[in-house]
């Protein structure tokens, strides 16, 4: 099946991909995400259990052409990283709406200040905003920087507090027009111990580990969405005659197939440096992606069909 999409229309959510192939002649049976770390494990996760709710959905319905127990028109996903390149060790910080996608994908927040040594960010500092003053560690000259919280200020969509401020801006806007920048400067945090899972006082995201989130989502997504793991290093994409993705090539001569490909990948040239410039990964990945394939992944949890 290829459909071309031209319109904001045509871009859809997970969940809406799975109905929009409901004939038996566009029906998807292999999803292969490529690369893991956050990105992959992610879209993985969401694909899967957006998949699941179709199932039971259908399961409902008594339409279970996509269930995943529905004999030989089941939907699979798959996640393919190679053991052989170490993702990037680096701490991460998100933005709140990472807590629904977390939330949505059945992830518990409490594991996920366990396992990944989370903490709650509430916002961010800019320091040296105006006059670039001396801001080193210890020495933050809070006149002149600048405090994005992440709650939306007082009446946020009603009306606009900046011109009222402007009048009289005896304090900054900040602090003016948002409670959360009083918790900041006073080191509070933006929930408390009795509030439920990604509830709080305040809107917040996460500083946490990226490498442990990595492997909190692996395990999910194995154990508790039924993702396949494959353990390969990528060498190329094969492509047919219409240029859409036919399968994939791993070392040791391993393929691939699939009806769905997705790229999370990270590239590393022959030196080990990080690089978008491997030869291979190009070809494995962008040069089959910038020709047609069936479809096309543009953003997380968002889906273009193309020709």
């Amino acid at each position: 099946m290829n459909v071309s999409a031209t319109s904001a229309s045509d871009y859809v959510t997970a969940d809406t991909l799975f109905r929009s192939v409901s004939d038996e002649a566009n029906v998807i049976k292999d999803i292969i995400v490529v690369g893991g770390g956050t990105a992959g494990w992610l879209t993985a996760c969401i694909l899967a259990k957006a998949l699941y709710k179709h199932c039971e959905q259908g399961r409902d319905t008594g339409n279970t052409t996509h269930g995943a127990n529905s004999g030989s028109a089941a939907m699979q996903v798959h996640l393919l990283e190679s053991d052989q390149i170490a993702t990037v060790g680096v701490g991460e910080g998100t933005w709140p709406t990472m807590r629904q996608t977390l939330h949505s994908i059945g992830i518990s927040e409490t594991d996920l200040v366990q396992k990944c040594y989370a903490t709650f960010k509430q916002g961010s500092q800019f320091n040296g905003w105006v006059r670039g003053d001396d801001n080193s560690f210890g020495n933050v000259n809070k006149a002149d920087s600048y405090l994005h919280p992440f709650t939306a200020p007082i009446a946020h969509g009603k009306f606009d507090l900046a011109a009222y401020w402007q009048a009289e801006p005896s304090e900054r806007f900040a602090d003016a027009v948002s409670h959360q920048s009083a918790l900041c400067h006073q080191s509070l945090a933006a929930k408390s111990a009795t509030d439920k899972e990604y509830q709080g006082l305040a809107n917040y995201g996460y500083h946490l580990d990226a490498g442990k989130l990595a492997e909190l989502l692996q395990q999910h997504a194995v154990q508790k969405l039924g993702v396949k793991h494959i353990v390969a290093t990528l060498d190329k994409a094969v492509l047919n005659s219409q240029g859409e993705i036919d399968h994939l090539l791993c070392d040791a001569g391993q393929v691939v197939r699939g009806d769905f490909f997705d790229a999370s990948v990270y590239f590393q040239d022959s030196a080990g440096a990080h690089s978008d410039q491997s030869a291979q990964a190009r070809l494995a990945i962008f040069q089959a992606g910038l020709r047609p394939v069936r479809y096309r992944f543009f953003g997380m949890g968002y889906w273009q069909m193309c020709s």
